[in-house]
């Protein structure tokens, strides 16, 4: 750049100045590629950076400068005199150098020389004058970025017009300065850069024209001059839709506003779209308190409420819209996941199932898994609902290995024999005999299983199998017994549970007698799978593992799945390779603490490798070579008990030689060591020749949605000073019934009302305290005699809304005072607490109550009504 505006390199030193800097500040000199580079770097955010050159000798450039032009003058002299003598036309002497670079070249040079790799325009000054109309760049990808500009085009014609700054989208909206004569893309970039910097100062604008020839901008105050027309740039040009600001006027004059309508939801859902990627859970509130802090403007919770769903829409895709690409997502996958099971059953054209079950995940499973498979269901929590149903395997390791799931219209029999013919077709399943399920009972999944599993295992979770026990069987004792059942390994010991439950409750006894226990203790538990379990923690793992996707559309719901099912399976292949036993840590950590508990037990030879086990008053044979024991625990699970541990060590042998080969690190290996491939995003999937698939129709239950799980009374709250009542039944205090109370009760007739219920205390003002000394005057006339120390006044209340007042004196017989129940008392006296009266024996005196009455009735006042 320097030599084609006539500088020599070697005569010049080139200094350049950091933006916002002065020169007294000092300059940084261009020594090598670094310093060049860092000068590079400030173009981006600040698009000019000021270059200064020094030249070295100045009497040398003017001595070279006269010499040249004596030179040429001589040069010409002398072509004029000779060029009679020259009969060549084409011939023509000169004296000047002719330049490397030519004039047409002058663009390539640029090209070849100077790095144009810049983000936004750049403005170069060389010795104090600006040359941003030498390079101007307006990104990497720019069809000019190679040309020069100027504040003048030149027409073919050899006129010149002005040159208007043209709109940079990327960079100017943030903080847009509209000037007269800005070209825009279009009419709503013109339209949003208005809002925008009307947003930014505070004010609010409106357009009183909108429309394919003109836009006029005013402020919404009536006294503000700001006004602001745009128009296309070339209306002679059809197809070109670059608009321009013809005028603008004034400034704004009007105060600055702290609700602004320009802030809608769809602006704050797409400024924000950041904060809701990294935190989809941002609350509104949030949202209000951060425009107000980034913006000076206050936006009300119903808009930062609608933000949230629209930048959710956003994020997430469209719930309607993603069912038309479901067979290009299903081709998307089949296509990098060999081996892939992807179905899309579909009621005519509306979307109705969708189940998927992964190549690689199918070849894990195949490698050495246990055949034993969890089955739950969940709902999903979107537009359309319905329930996802997932089958999830056990690895070496006891972990979940999640092998299907499917998106259903709801839970019940047809529903899953459908999801449970998939799952034979892919794993191969012809002989059911040998297979094992555990679930919670879900609705329709037993009659299926009996149909298309009838010779397989099916257990029930002990968990839920308690959840409906304690319903009509409360209590600590019962649940431990039941639990003791449940883990009973041999049928002895069930049986003594079940007697010792039978003797606290015979009524859950025989509930629990109408389950077979074959499907809840492992008494009758079959051993060919190699697993104890009795609850379906793998499955509620599984749900909670997909927690964040259940409430997305169909194919970001898949999507998801699938990918954190692939990134866990490469995070467990690099875990299990650092793991140091030859078997995985949970087994081992099992087995050191048999080892521990092992001492308890003492064993006695008795040769063929069979051992006579003495533990806690009850005696076991062990088998080593047939890797049994009576107590069944070994059988089950395929990890030696305390008992064979005993007589392993007793045999001077190692335990893990012992345990059944599924549980080895080895194992692990083969399964995880089958990936899930990444597959490309939705803008490269190919169109597939399936007609779109339409969604299904919506169900949606009266009142708001609910989200969260409804949980148990007597499931884990936070702790706080006083204990909740929760999960208490209110009893209504009128009529006796359940789940109300009297607030919420509606009339009944009486013949119908619970007779048992207590009966409420009739409501009665409070009496004057002249009234209420009147009746102590009356019934207690000598309280200050010695002898009447020891007396009570006291009242009593009756159903029918009369009363009684007593008195009792050692020295006396009793006083006593009757109260119809139109008549509304209220007594209160002080007696030692010490004295015991027994109602039953006392009369009531006619003498000491009509002297009573007559005492009453002289201080009686005036009717007043109480409240």
């Amino acid at each position: 750049m320097l030599e084609i505006l006539g500088h020599n390199i070697e005569d010049v030193d080139c200094f350049w100045l950091k933006p916002g800097l002065k020169l007294i500040d000092g300059l940084i000199k261009m020594i090598d590629d670094k310093t060049v580079m860092d000068m590079v770097a400030h173009l981006p955010s600040n698009r000019y950076v000021h270059v200064y050159v020094e030249v070295k000798s100045n009497h040398d450039w003017d001595r070279n400068e006269e010499n040249n032009v004596d030179n040429a003058s001589d040069d010409v002299n002398n072509k004029n005199s000779d060029n009679s003598d020259n009969e060549d036309p084409d011939y023509e002497e000169s004296r000047f150098e002719e330049s490397d670079n030519e004039l047409e070249d002058y663009e390539d040079f640029f090209e070849d020389e100077v790095d144009l790799g810049l983000d936004g325009g750049a403005t170069i000054l060389i010795g104090g004058y600006p040359t941003s109309n030498i390079l101007e760049n307006e990104g990497p990808n720019s069809d000019n970025s190679h040309e020069l500009h100027s504040p003048y085009e030149s027409d073919n014609d050899g006129t010149s017009k002005r040159r208007y700054p043209e709109f940079n989208e990327s960079v100017d909206m943030e903080k847009p300065k509209l000037v007269v004569g800005m070209l825009f893309k279009d009419r709503e970039l013109l339209k949003q850069a208005i809002k925008q910097e009307a947003r930014m100062n505070r004010v609010e604008v409106k357009f009183e024209k909108n429309d394919k020839k003109r836009v006029k901008a005013v402020c919404k105050e009536e006294n503000c001059p700001w006004e602001m027309w745009a128009s296309p740039a070339d209306c002679k040009v059809e197809q070109d839709t670059t608009w321009q600001i013809k005028t603008l006027k004034y400034e704004h004059n009007c105060g600055k506003k702290t609700e602004n309508k320009s802030f809608s939801a769809k602006w704050l859902a797409e400024h924000y779209l950041d904060n809701f990627k990294a935190d989809p859970n941002w609350a509104p509130c949030a949202l209000q308190a951060q425009v107000r802090k980034d913006f000076f403007t206050i936006v009300n919770h119903q808009k930062c409420s609608r933000a949230k769903e629209i930048a959710k829409s956003i994020i997430n895709g469209n719930f309607i819209q993603q069912f038309e690409y479901i067979y290009d997502y299903i081709d998307e996958v089949k296509r990098w996941n060999q081996g892939s099971t992807m179905i899309c059953h579909r009621d005519a054209s509306l979307f109705q199932r969708m189940y998927v079950c992964l190549g690689p995940i199918k070849q894990g499973f195949k490698a050495g898994c246990r055949p034993f498979i969890c089955l739950d269901g969940c709902f999903l929590k979107g537009m359309f609902g319905g329930q996802l149903l997932c089958a999830v395997a056990i690895d070496p390791n006891d972990c979940m290995y999640p092998l299907a799931f499917a998106v259903v219209e709801s839970e019940w029999k047809d529903s899953w024999s459908w999801f449970l013919d998939q799952l034979m077709d892919d794993f191969d399943i012809v002989n059911t005999h040998g297979w094992g399920f555990m679930s919670d009972k879900q609705k329709g999944l037993v009659p299926a299983l009996a149909e298309k599993f009838p010779n397989s295992e099916h257990r029930f979770c002990v968990r839920h199998l308690y959840n409906n026990f304690k319903t009509n069987h409360k209590g600590t004792t019962l649940k431990e017994l039941l639990w003791k059942a449940a883990r009973s390994t041999y049928e002895q010991e069930f049986k003594q549970a079940m007697f010792e439950m039978r003797c606290r409750s015979p009524e859950a006894a025989d509930w629990l007698a109408e389950r077979h226990p074959k499907h809840w203790s492992r008494a009758y538990f079959q051993t060919w799978t190699n697993i104890d379990m009795l609850v379906n923690n793998l499955s509620e793992s599984f749900n909670s593992f997909i927690l964040d996707a259940r409430d997305k559309p169909i194919l970001t719901l898949i999507e998801t799945i699938r990918t954190k099912l692939m990134k866990r399976i490469a995070k467990r292949i690099d875990e299990a390779k650092k793991w140091p036993g030859p078997f995985c840590p949970k087994i081992m950590k099992k087995i050191e603490k048999l080892k521990e508990h092992s001492a308890k037990c003492f064993p006695e030879p008795a040769g063929a490798s069979k051992f006579q086990v003495e533990c806690h008053r009850n005696q076991y044979i062990v088998e080593l070579r047939r890797r049994t024991c009576t107590c069944r625990k070994w059988d089950l699970s395929g990890i030696p008990c305390m008992h064979a541990v005993a007589a392993i060590l007793y045999n001077n042998e190692n335990v893990y030689d012992h345990v059944h080969p599924c549980y080895k690190v080895e194992t692990f290996i083969n399964i995880y060591s089958n990936f899930i491939t990444p597959i490309r995003g939705a803008p490269q999937w190919e169109k597939s020749d399936m007609p779109p698939v339409q969604p299904p129709i919506i169900r949606r239950a009266a009142g708001r949605p609910k989200k969260a799980r409804r949980k148990a009374a007597d499931e884990m709250e936070k702790q706080s000073g006083k204990m909740g009542r929760k999960g208490v039944k209110m009893r209504c205090t009128l009529c006796g019934n359940i789940g109300h109370n009297k607030r919420s009760c509606r009339p009944q007739p009486k013949d119908q009302r619970n007779l048992n219920v207590g009966y409420e205390q009739p409501k009665r003002g409070k009496l004057p305290v002249k009234k209420a000394a009147a009746i102590n005057e009356a019934l207690v006339p000598n309280l200050s005699d010695q002898n009447n120390s020891q007396s009570q006044v006291t009242t009593r209340w009756f159903a029918n809304g009369s009363s009684q007042i007593v008195y009792m004196s050692p020295n006396a017989a009793p006083v006593i005072v009757n109260h119809p129940p139109t008549q509304a008392y209220a007594t209160s006296f002080e007696a030692p607490s010490n004295l015991f009266h027994s109602y039953a024996s006392c009369q009531p005196s006619a003498d000491a109550s009509s002297q009573a009455m007559s005492t009453i009735s002289q201080v009686e006042p005036k009717k007043r009504k109480y409240k």
